[in-house]
């Protein structure tokens, strides 16, 4: 097998591409290829006149990515004297109410939006930026004697397949649907900062959910993940502005968005990071309210905080109070007179409500139990939930599941 062969192999698996080589002759396979990848007639690249148009109108010494009117896009190179075909691909995810746009555009009442999306995530999501750098390191590879390669961009519109059909129909409509997503975003954002200056944690949430579903039109770079970690920053700036405008207290919107950038950036989901995005909120909008009743110090907020958020570890005052840039002494008087407890006895009580849950709703031991709120010597903590429930954590369990 020769470097092109082993090339296009590894593309293949590597991304999971299809790779079609267009010549006279080859009918059979480009007939079944669009048969393959055709979900509606209104693409008229996956068809066999569309495949033949592209094979008369490619020009040899240049790379060319085409895309049609479902943003679905192919790529288009000469190897050795030889012509490509690399894809379906999607350069970037799609809402369902980009979808639905679009099937509105090209009137497709017969297919549904689930249907749509289906279509489109079934294939191998890539940036044309991903994709032109695979096409030229195999160029390098496997025809190395060939100069840098032009990369010209077509987009096909419903009308046909020929190049000039295909580069004027969408463009236009295409910028002006970005600009109204952009501002669509823009107010959405508004809204959203608007919310958490008075502390609106259910609006706000509203109005995230609506930027979370339209920003995937506004996508073009990385990985879906990578997309999200991206947002949940800028979601994070937004919030920290609002609530810095709102009087929460610096150290404390440090922390919550501090402890938001370390589960965003462990997320191994889009699911989880979307997650600790609305955690992040409605952390900040207790805050504001919170700091608008001016019920509690900054200090004393931070403290809470700290103690909701860390219980599960081994907490140490001395450690607690550097962190949040107080003495130890302050740290208590000052939570004690706003919270009526020590921080000790407020952790131990927060504690055990976690424990008292955990034991009525699942099937974990005293033991696991134990070391998932953050004490580690169970005797210990059946002497702490006995003091706080006046019953030991089994006689607890036993009577919630009467």
């Amino acid at each position: 097998m020769d470097s092109l062969e082993t090339g296009l192999q590894m593309v293949r698996e590597l991304f999971h591409l299809d790779i079609l080589e267009l010549s006279s002759g080859n009918e059979e396979r480009e007939a079944a290829f669009a048969g393959r990848h055709r979900l509606h007639p209104v693409q008229q690249l996956f068809s066999v006149s569309g495949l033949n148009a592209l094979r008369m109108n490619a020009q040899p010494g240049a790379v060319t990515l085409v895309q049609d009117p479902f943003y679905i896009e192919i790529a288009l190179v000469s190897l050795r004297d030889k012509l490509f075909l690399f894809g379906p691909f999607a350069p970037s995810p799609m809402s369902a109410r980009d979808a639905a746009d679009i099937l509105k555009k090209y009137q497709i009442p017969d297919l549904s939006v689930r249907d749509f999306l289906s279509y489109r995530e079934s294939y191998p999501e890539m940036t044309e930026r991903r994709m032109e750098e695979i096409i030229q390191s195999l160029i390098r590879i496997c025809d190395p004697e060939s100069s840098q390669r032009e990369i010209q961009r077509v987009r096909q519109s419903a009308a046909g397949p020929d190049g000039t059909d295909g580069q004027d129909d969408s463009r236009g409509d295409s910028r002006d649907h970005y600009i109204r997503r952009l501002q669509q975003r823009y107010e959405y954002e508004q809204h959203f900062m608007d919310d958490i200056r008075r502390g609106r944690a259910r609006s706000a949430l509203l109005n995230l959910r609506n930027m979370q579903q339209d920003v995937s039109y506004l996508k073009r770079i990385g990985t879906t993940l990578e997309n999200e970690r991206i947002g949940a920053a800028i979601t994070r700036t937004s919030a920290r502005i609002a609530a810095l405008e709102a009087g929460v207290p610096p150290i404390l919107i440090d922390r919550i968005t501090s402890e938001n950038t370390r589960a965003v950036m462990s997320a191994q989901s889009v699911s989880r990071i979307l997650q600790a995005k609305e955690e992040m909120v409605l952390s900040i909008c207790r805050a504001v309210t919170a700091n608008s009743e001016h019920t509690h110090s900054a200090l004393a907020q931070s403290a809470l905080y700290y103690l909701e958020h860390e219980y599960f570890r081994k907490i140490r005052l001395d450690k607690m109070a550097a962190d949040l840039e107080t003495s130890r002494t302050k740290l208590v008087q000052v939570f004690r007179k706003e919270y009526g407890v020590t921080p000790i006895e407020y952790l131990n009580r927060f504690r055990m409500q976690k424990a008292a849950f955990l034991l009525g709703s699942s099937d974990k031991s005293i033991q696991e139990i134990s070391q998932i709120v953050g004490i580690g010597d169970a005797n210990y903590f059946v002497k702490v939930f006995r003091r706080q429930y006046g019953k030991t954590p089994g006689e607890y369990r036993r009577q919630s599941k009467v």
